[in-house]
């Protein structure tokens, strides 16, 4: 029963694990969602407020915000039900920072409709700057919730590292787009523009064969491999590669590029969501081995409650059985036990096959009961032999108090004399007190009779 019972505890384990990872893959896609339309949208909305008068088709930039604002409100709500370090504090400050990002959006989109010198001044830097702590906090955001499930399924974890280089390669190679971007929007590029979309492109180019290397001899669904295959034969092909540096050169150099600013944007935009795909691919890879993981510890958890049940059952058979084994011998003693209590000691119990500690036991109380039956009729018998010789000592009492009987009489008669005896004695004493007295009265007056004569001596002397 330990057995099993915690091979249910660890299979709710797991189950927790691949609903927590499920958990993380559902705020990552939230979160992944509106990451390229934010930078998409920043780099138009700064754009917009650098030049005098913004186009009038501004449809990219309210696609972009159409699908940034509800992604980032999901993904916000969505991290709210994941618990770990300091997520509820990134929650929170999410939160905050959306709704500080929307008060931004609207107060841009009224100025879009004023004259340049008329725009609040410095709101395109705010913006921008903005922007990019929003982007730096869904980064620690995706990077805290790699971290949480880090480690606890091998195939999740190389998904994971999957989709966070393939947001490297779409931040990277989006930066070498924006230079071109710029420039062919009418921005003046830097001096180091070339040098710095080179440097973007080459950075870019390394983070994808790190998903090469990564994805190599992995089993994958097939969707995560069109999106690899569509994601290099769209973007990393020499001939884009060409193209965007023959627009970047001509833009620089002041030349007519082949397509207008708008169209470019999104033109590249679109190459640039092939590697978005590739990150998508991964995170719809994670989710599906996450819910595979859950229903497989689902099965677990569902065969070891079965097993768990049965083995239960069996065990309080078995506690029934000995239950019965033991109690109804208990139950013949104790109804034993009990008529001799009431004295009934013509008592037998049923002998038992079992030679186990309970037939041990009914066979002492049966022998006991036999003693103390035999006992008893011994000391019947010695009281029986009590009883003959105490009527013999009671015929000698009998005798022995007739005889006290008439020595009794004659002490009584004793004791008559004596106290005839005794009030003589008492007559005489009184005489003899009597006389006492009356020789102490006659010695007092001998004595006055001495004095007196002793006086006449003396008298008689003095006269001579």
């Amino acid at each position: 029963i330990v057995g099993v019972a915690y091979g249910a505890w660890q299979s709710w384990r797991e189950y927790q694990s691949a609903d927590l990872m499920s958990k993380v893959a559902v705020v990552s896609s939230h979160l992944f969602k509106a990451l390229p339309a934010l930078r998409v949208e920043r780099a138009q909305t700064v754009r917009y407020l650098s030049v005098e008068r913004p186009p009038a088709d501004k449809s990219m930039l309210t696609d972009a915000r159409s699908a940034e604002v509800p992604a980032l409100k999901a993904g916000a709500a969505a991290l709210r039900g994941v618990e770990g370090p300091g997520l509820a504090e990134q929650a929170a400050a999410l939160a905050a920072m959306i709704q500080k990002w929307e008060a931004l959006q609207a107060e841009t989109s009224a100025a879009f409709d004023k004259p340049k010198a008329e725009r609040p001044a410095g709101l395109a830097e705010t913006y921008n700057k903005t922007g990019g702590e929003l982007i730096g906090m869904l980064d620690q955001i995706s990077k805290s919730l790699t971290l949480l499930i880090k480690l606890r399924d091998p195939y999740i974890d190389q998904l994971f590292n999957v989709k966070q280089l393939a947001w490297q390669v779409r931040n990277e190679v989006g930066d070498s787009n924006t230079v071109v971007s710029n420039a062919v929007g009418g921005l003046k590029p830097a001096a180091d523009a070339v040098a710095r979309y080179q440097a973007y492109l080459a950075a870019g180019n390394a983070s994808w064969s790190a998903i090469e290397d990564v994805v190599y001899g992995m089993t994958l669904p097939a969707y995560f491999n069109d999106a690899m295959k569509h994601a290099k034969n769209e973007f990393f092909v020499p001939e884009y590669t060409k193209l965007r540096f023959d627009v970047l050169k001509a833009a620089i150099a002041g030349q007519p590029v082949k397509m207008p600013p708008a169209e470019w944007v999104k033109f590249s935009v679109d190459k640039l969501n092939t590697i978005l795909g590739v990150a998508n691919a991964a995170l719809a890879a994670v989710s599906a081995r996450a819910e595979e993981l859950k229903s497989k510890t689902v099965w677990q958890m569902s065969i070891q409650i079965i097993i768990l049940a049965l083995v239960a059952a069996l065990t309080m058979g078995v506690v029934v059985l000995l239950s019965r084994r033991i109690t109804v011998p208990l139950g013949l003693i104790q109804d034993g036990m009990m008529k001799v209590a009431q004295g009934n000691f013509n008592v037998s119990l049923p002998p038992l096959e079992s030679k186990d500690e309970v037939g041990q036991i009914v066979s002492a109380v049966s022998t006991m009961i036999v003693q103390v039956r035999r006992t008893i009729s011994e000391i019947k018998n010695s009281a029986r032999e009590v009883t003959n010789a105490s009527a013999e000592i009671s015929t000698s009492t009998t005798d022995l108090s007739q005889r006290t009987e008439e020595q009794a009489a004659s002490l009584e008669e004793t004791s008559a004399s004596m106290e005839q005896i005794s009030a003589t004695v008492r007559k005489n004493a009184e005489n003899a007190q009597h006389a006492n007295k009356s020789a102490a009265v006659t010695r007092d007056v001998a004595s006055r009779g001495g004095q007196v004569v002793a006086q006449a001596v003396d008298a008689m002397a003095k006269i001579e």
